[in-house]
């Protein structure tokens, strides 16, 4: 008499635990490198900004901006990255939206972030990191980390930051796997 194997049943669900273990590892890397940039940035540059056309000329915008962009270079598989402020209406918007490829259509500085996914705009109110995706709005489709800037001495949510990997970026990375995909995960710092 032939016994069963008992691992046969694990062996058939080991495709599917791979599949997923494959997304899980690329989200929470990409919400380790959200937080190291939110860490990164001076909160107090948060405070003198509301989306106002006028103050894309300020020398706290330039210092956010260049080190936004410094930080996206060295984090190639980025496809964008951007900034979201809290007006006191309630009204989520870009305080900065950056694609270094050029490849998607990027949000202006102050416009509001009209079918904002509320997994995200709960931040605000949360405080709380999120892994969110895949969704989709009017600049594409995104699997995306978004971490809080917290100001330091009342916790309160300053801005916002995401990071967006596009989905068909994704999937080629889960089929193919990182050595086929033109999106690589970084081990630098920020």
């Amino acid at each position: 008499m032939r016994r069963a194997d008992p691992g046969a049943g694990l062996q058939r669900l080991r495709p599917e635990l791979d599949a997923s273990q494959r997304l899980l590892r690329p989200s929470a890397e990409l919400a380790d490198e959200a937080s190291r940039t939110t860490f990164s940035l001076r909160k107090s540059l948060f405070r003198a900004l509301d989306g106002t056309a006028a103050e894309s000329e300020t020398p706290e915008y330039a210092q956010i901006r260049t080190h936004l962009q410094s930080v996206a270079h060295i984090h190639p598989h980025w496809e964008t990255c951007y900034l979201l402020k809290k007006r006191p209406d309630g009204s989520v918007y870009f305080l900065d939206d950056i694609d270094l490829n050029r490849e998607f259509e990027i949000a202006e500085h102050g416009e509001v972030y009209a079918d904002c996914p509320p997994e995200m705009a709960a931040i605000f109110e949360s405080g709380r990191a999120v892994v969110h995706g895949p969704y989709r709005d009017v600049f594409g489709e995104w699997i995306t980390a978004a971490d809080p800037i917290l100001d330091p001495s009342t916790g309160e949510v300053l801005a916002v930051l995401g990071i967006n990997i596009s989905v068909p970026s994704m999937r080629a990375h889960l089929v193919g796997g990182p050595a086929s995909s033109p999106w690589r995960i970084s081990r630098r710092s920020c």
